[in-house]
């Protein structure tokens, strides 16, 4: 799902680790 993606998008943004 694409919200399922956005999400773990914004939070490899704020955890890149």
């Amino acid at each position: 799902e694409v919200l399922n993606k956005r999400k773990i998008l914004e939070l490899a943004v704020v955890s890149p680790t």
